[in-house]
């Protein structure tokens, strides 16, 4: 399943930030990653929510700073972790 959330997560942030999905490393971070700042994060939860359907809290929301930890917050709240 850990597979799955990677691939849907590289589609997700390839249709919202000028990225190269493939090359996406887990330490690519809020801020530096052209288009990822605070409201390109709003963006980033909004599909995230959608396409894993679930509800990120406000807390859990600012854990997001890295890629990899996009991946780990969904993999905890999926029951993947």
């Amino acid at each position: 399943m850990t597979n799955d959330i990677d691939a849907r997560l590289r589609k997700i942030f390839g249709q919202l930030f000028p990225v190269d999905p493939t090359a996406l490393v887990d330490s690519d971070r809020r801020g530096e990653l052209q288009g990822w700042d605070s409201l390109g994060h709003l963006d980033l939860v909004t599909a995230l929510e959608n396409e894993f359907q679930l509800s990120i809290e406000a807390d859990r929301a600012l854990e997001i700073e890295t890629f990899g930890e996009a991946k780990q917050v969904l993999a905890q709240l999926l029951g993947n972790a």
